[in-house]
């Protein structure tokens, strides 16, 4: 099971390239630095700040409850997946 921050960083990831968006992008329109956005979506330090969150969601089109949502989603997906091909059990 993945922990929600990397959940996040993976539904941020993804909606920037349903976007088309780059980190240069995002951080320019969220107002935080390039290498803020980038180590906290792209690398192990995933600790976001309820106001990193915020602005990261507003610069993508999103509030923060979508991006939670959207994360639990596909870890749901994940796990049924998981289930399905023999992997984890219920």
């Amino acid at each position: 099971m993945r922990d929600i921050p990397a959940g996040i960083s993976s539904e941020i990831r993804a909606e920037m390239g349903r976007q088309n968006m780059s980190f240069r992008e995002l951080a320019d329109r969220s107002g935080l630095s390039y290498t803020t956005v980038w180590r906290k979506i792209k690398t192990e330090q995933r600790d976001f700040l309820y106001t990193d969150l915020k602005d990261i969601s507003k610069a993508l089109g999103l509030k923060i409850s979508d991006l939670v949502a959207r994360a639990e989603q596909s870890e749901e997906s994940g796990q049924k997946a998981a289930r399905h091909d023999g992997g984890e059990s219920a």
